[in-house]
């Protein structure tokens, strides 16, 4: 029986050793999964050579894909023997096709699930440090108006010293962000937890990289992601609207300051949010990684 443990910033190193460079999924970083650990109550075990975690999603008890090169079936066989000892359906999530495939055909009989609305955005890198040309005109204008607005403006990387000025600038923008909707508030408390884990994350090796932007010395946006082998996913992004154009700045600026060197961009999911959707589409995508969820025969 697999023993799982509450994950945290420890197993950063762990999840570095065991992705697949091949998948760009935001949701199989260190940094994506400490900040949404607490709210998704995700567990770890290795097991047979691989790395396994355990999450609950809306209720579900739910297995990622075995990760690592050890004995990905031997692996299978234990999330299902650890769904079986809790009563629980089998289930796995965050999947590639591949992954989605492996699975099935281990179980046989699974059913497949999948939403766009959890597809992750991946972008080439390049083009979002210059927004040139005609693709990009929309953000790019909004980008032009605000340093003609606010010609005041800096934008540095995120320092620890920074830390207290940045929660404060996200708690007013939390209020001031709150749609009243369940999706809204989990994001975020994972935002908040990622704030309160950063030092932590840091200090285990995560690779995270932030980045604040000023006005007068006035806090009106800041970034926060990681680079995993050639791949700088975007995991918080926040800015005061008050300031024109403060999103498209921000992801120019962070794409200019962190995505030296790798060849994509993961701006990851919009959770089916048609706001969120038309900005993410404004930036045109190289991709849009579908995730799948496979429910297998009853484990019980």
């Amino acid at each position: 029986m697999p023993d799982f443990q509450p994950l945290t910033p420890a197993q950063t190193s762990l999840i570095l050793e065991t992705h697949a460079p091949d998948c760009r999924f935001c949701d199989k970083t260190p940094g994506n999964l400490a900040m949404w650990a607490h709210q998704l109550d995700t567990h770890f075990a290795c097991v047979c050579g691989c790395l396994l975690l355990r999450s609950r999603w809306d209720g579900r008890l739910v297995y990622s894909a075995p990760a690592g090169t050890g004995d990905f079936s031997a692996a299978l066989d234990a999330a299902a023997a650890d769904a079986r000892a809790l009563g629980e359906s089998l289930a796995f999530a965050s999947l590639t096709a591949g992954e989605t495939d492996r699975i099935a055909a281990h179980f046989g009989g699974s059913e497949r699930i999948t939403d766009d609305g959890w597809y992750d955005y991946l972008y080439a890198a390049e083009p979002l440090t210059t927004l040139a040309g005609r693709a990009y005109h929309g953000p790019r204008n909004h980008v032009n108006r605000f340093c003609a607005t606010y010609p005041n403006y800096s934008y540095s990387p995120l320092t620890l010293t920074d830390l207290d000025a940045v929660c404060e600038f996200f708690a007013r923008q939390r209020v001031a962000a709150d749609d009243g909707t369940a999706s809204a508030a989990a994001e975020a408390d994972a935002a908040a937890d990622m704030l309160a884990l950063y030092p932590a994350l840091l200090d285990a090796g995560a690779p995270l990289c932030g980045g604040v932007l000023r006005v007068g010395g006035e806090i009106a946006g800041f970034s926060i992601g990681e680079v995993v082998d050639d791949t700088l996913y975007v995991h918080i992004e926040k800015g005061n609207t008050a300031f024109t154009g403060v999103y498209p700045m921000l992801v120019r600026e962070f794409a200019r300051m962190a995505g030296g060197g790798v060849g994509f961009i993961n701006r990851e999911e919009d959770d089916g949010n048609p706001g969120l959707r038309r900005s993410k589409l404004a930036y045109r995508p190289v991709a849009q990684l579908e995730k799948f969820m496979l429910l297998c025969p009853d484990a019980r």
